[in-house]
């Protein structure tokens, strides 16, 4: 769930005679980033946007909130820069708000994960003034993950600030799932440099014990466009990533589920029982999901080996289906009966809802 900014300012323009006059200030900022990071530690926004957004829009559509998503790409840009330092107050907002509506009043008490996107090797675009082109900084990709490292350690220590008894065993953290985007201009955007990342990761939390409340989102769709654009089978990384890869699978802390095509990503197909079609571009098919379904299952039961998981962040139990561009409340149906028949082969809970 990402806030809709227009939504809330405009919220806020009806409410300038009312309960929340004193919020203005948060009108002149144009972007969720630049909005999102200036809420953080003002509790009157968090509250007008726990009530008047969230509650309305959640007591509307009978749903229940397990993960807030985000796009906030400059989670790679320098620790010490303005992008960055928005970033993480954005990410730190949300934080504020999700243990908000974990509370009793609201009932969200699942909510334990942010969605975060690694971030550009684009850094810090701007006009030339001379010649009105944008000029950009690519920084590198060793550059780029040692910056999301070194923002999330402090993303996280702040985090842990805003816990209210963080020793109490019954308390659960909060999860930061990074989500890896495809293409040449994002930070994580091959197999390789999702292995480098979860090493440097391991070694860093030698130091920040924080960071084992940091795991990889599995995006499906994103994880097979690069598999491909790195010449790897998919269905053999699904099938094997437990074993050659054990750093990796075990940082899989939530999963994004949808159709995708070997360079693009579906918002808008369901997914279809029958076996998977290697002659098809177009993969929606249940055979095409089923090796990375049974391996998001065997990551559940894996930590269930206590000692083993006690560094890695504990898996969500969810799958989010992105058919957020879907018309059709038919296409959203079937993708959970296909799902609750595979999961039931498993031997496994599913529990769909829409």
């Amino acid at each position: 769930m990402q806030p809709n900014v227009k939504f809330l300012t405009d919220k806020i323009e009806e409410n300038r005679e009312g309960s929340y006059d004193n919020l203005q200030g948060l009108l002149q900022y144009p972007t969720a980033l630049d909005f999102l990071a200036n809420c953080l530690g003002n509790r009157e926004a968090l509250i007008f946007i726990a009530n008047d957004f969230i509650l309305r829009l959640c007591n509307i559509h009978k749903v229940d909130i397990v993960s807030f998503a985000s796009f906030f790409p400059n989670l790679s840009s320098d620790p010490g820069t303005v992008p960055a330092k928005l970033t993480r107050d954005a990410i730190c907002f949300l934080a504020e708000l999700a243990l908000k509506l974990r509370e009793p009043s609201y009932g969200h008490d699942k909510l334990n994960t942010i969605e975060v996107v690694v971030g550009a090797l684009v850094n810090e675009p701007k006009i030339n003034p001379d010649t009105k082109e944008i000029d950009v900084n690519i920084i590198n990709e060793s550059t780029a993950r040692k910056n999301i490292i070194n923002n999330l350690i402090r993303v996280m220590d702040e985090i842990q600030k805003l816990y209210p008894n963080p020793h109490d065993s019954e308390f659960t953290p909060l999860t930061i799932a990074l989500e890896i985007e495809p293409g040449p201009l994002y930070a994580i955007n091959s197999f390789d440099s999702i292995g480098k990342f979860c090493s440097e990761l391991d070694q860093e939390q030698k130091k920040h014990d924080c960071l084992k409340h940091v795991g990889l989102n599995l995006d499906i769709a994103h994880w097979n466009i690069i598999l491909f654009q790195s010449q790897l089978d998919p269905m053999e990384i699904a099938a094997t990533l437990q074993r050659d890869h054990p750093h990796v699978f075990r940082r899989i802390c939530h999963a994004h589920f949808s159709g995708y095509h070997r360079s693009a990503h579906f918002g808008d197909l369901s997914i279809k029982g029958g076996e998977a079609n290697s002659s098809s571009p177009v993969k929606n098919m249940l055979g095409d999901m089923s090796p990375w379904i049974e391996l998001l299952w065997e990551r559940m039961k894996d930590q269930q080996h206590l000692e083993l998981y006690k560094n890695y962040p504990n898996y969500s139990g969810y799958i989010i289906s992105e058919l957020e561009a879907t018309s059709k409340t038919d296409h959203v149906t079937q993708t959970i009966n296909n799902l609750q028949t595979q999961f039931k082969k498993l031997n496994c809970v599913f529990c769909g809802k829409m």
